[in-house]
């Protein structure tokens, strides 16, 4: 899963994504950086 986005907004959506489904690989990109979980979920809550 990739969101587009760091903002509260993408990181809430990657927080709940990765509560609902923790098999769930995601990343979340920003205009300068690139975070892959297990950091997005740590970052997103």
């Amino acid at each position: 899963m990739a969101i587009v986005g760091a903002s509260y907004t993408g990181s809430w959506i990657a927080y709940q994504l990765k509560r609902q489904a923790p098999e769930l690989r995601i990343a979340i990109g920003e205009t300068e950086t690139l975070v892959l979980t297990p950091k997005a979920a740590t970052l997103a809550g």
